[in-house]
């Protein structure tokens, strides 16, 4: 299971750079909106990070507590 995280954000100085939805704050995408999107796989603490163009990095902090996995084992009835 997966959720998908969406944030506005913007810079009114320099202009948006790049950003990262991780646990890492690595694996930079080019921002091309105001609107950021990243897919969440599994629980606890994530990081919305946003650097500008003039390198200044900010980042945000976001617990997820929702993922649930659920796992089924099915008996075959002739084993």
């Amino acid at each position: 299971s997966s959720i998908t995280i969406s944030a506005t954000v913007s810079d009114e100085d320099s202009g948006l750079a790049s950003y990262s939805i991780s646990k890492t704050c690595k694996n930079y995408q080019n921002i091309t909106s105001n609107k950021i999107e990243g897919e969440i796989n599994e629980n606890g603490k994530w990081y919305i990070c946003v650097k500008d163009l003039s390198g200044n990095m900010t980042k945000k902090e976001i617990n997820i507590t929702i993922i649930l996995r659920i796992w089924i084992r099915l008996k075959d009835k002739y084993s």
